[in-house]
């Protein structure tokens, strides 16, 4: 599926508030079969609004009360200003229920091949990112991810699904440009290439490009952690780390862990991919890294080598295979189980 859909976005962050003012320009391209009347987008971000969302009842099925005794200020949610068609009249829209799917009625049938162009805008509140790693962080850092509005898939109807903190939001891949205002004195690392950056007084300015991309990650830190790593396949963004493995050695492996990749999963098709430290925390390796230093049966390069692989796999599949991942997740979890038996067998 080839990211036809164009979406252009003029965001600003505001540190004082928390809040990101966000205008969206989205070129819809009905690559269906179907006629279509009315258009669904994933707002993700609205998931943190109150205790009734999907979110907010999963946390509450597995006994945590972050987000049920949240204060406002710690909660997300989106505020949309106004939907404005290609002929500048204003579209009805609503949200489906308490989910965090927003409904837009078309004015006229969206005919097989055709396209249409919406015009949102909105502002978002990001929620305390102690709630899923997402969001504001106690020192003024940030990551966002999901943060802004994509289209839902329709595959023979519309495959609508909340956020429930799976970090599997299934939208079409659009090619986006991102206009990105944000305070001054942070560190920005992401998954998309940097076109032009620059500082004015109190803030910075980046233009951000992401071809047949599916979102767009930002982090924002007080001091820069990340590092970029050329190898002959594929750039590489990461903060993952050793203490006890050197720069020298960790850049050795990584550089072998991108030509396993390239041999077994081919070229990734975009410029950068981002492998943190926060995703590998979001879907750890259990049992390499729980037991304490002193009774570890594995070397550094092993636990550096196993850690980094699987979240660059998550990555690599997340971007590259179009499937459902929530109905479909066994799939890209079983492809990655075997890339990593396999990697240990030649390794």
């Amino acid at each position: 599926m080839l990211g036809q859909h164009t979406n252009e976005i003029t965001a600003a962050l505001k540190d004082e508030t928390k809040q990101v003012e966000i205008k969206q320009k989205f070129t819809y391209v009905n690559t269906s079969k179907d006629g279509l009347t009315a258009l669904y987008f994933n707002d993700w971000n609205h998931a943190y609004s109150n205790k009734k969302t999907a979110l907010a009842k999963r946390f509450a099925e597995e006994f945590k009360r972050s987000l049920h005794l949240a204060k406002d200020k710690e909660r997300g949610h989106t505020h949309l200003v106004s939907i404005v068609g290609e002929n500048y009249a204003g579209l009805s829209w609503n949200r489906m229920g308490n989910s965090d799917v927003i409904r837009v009625q078309l004015e006229e049938v969206l005919a097989p091949g055709a396209s249409v162009q919406l015009f949102f805008t909105y502002t978002i509140k990001l929620p305390n990112a102690k709630f899923t790693a997402y969001g504001f962080g106690p020192n003024g850092e940030y990551h966002l991810k999901d943060w802004y509005l994509t289209p839902a898939v329709y595959d023979n109807g519309w495959k609508l699904y909340d956020n429930m903190d799976l970090d599997d939001n299934y939208t079409d891949p659009a090619n986006t440009s991102i206009n990105f205002t944000y305070p001054d004195k942070l560190f920005l690392s992401t998954n998309f290439i940097d076109i032009g950056k620059s500082n004015f007084p109190g803030g910075q300015f980046i233009q951000l490009q992401g071809d047949n991309r599916k979102n767009c990650e930002i982090i924002l830190e007080r001091t820069s952690r990340f590092t970029k790593h050329v190898t002959g396949m594929i750039t590489v963004t990461t903060d993952l780390e050793s203490n006890r493995y050197d720069k020298i050695s960790q850049g050795i492996s990584i550089n072998k862990i991108a030509v396993f990749l390239n041999e077994n999963l081919g070229k990734y098709p975009h410029p950068n991919l981002l492998v943190s430290e926060i995703s590998y925390n979001k879907n750890p390796l259990y049992g390499i890294n729980q037991l304490p230093s002193f009774i570890r049966p594995y070397e550094e390069q092993f636990q550096f080598e196993m850690k980094f692989l699987k979240t660059a796999i998550h990555s690599f599949l997340s971007e590259t295979i179009y499937l459902d991942p929530r109905a479909e997740r066994w799939v890209l979890d079983a492809i990655g189980n075997y890339l990593m038996i396999k990697y240990v067998e030649e390794h």
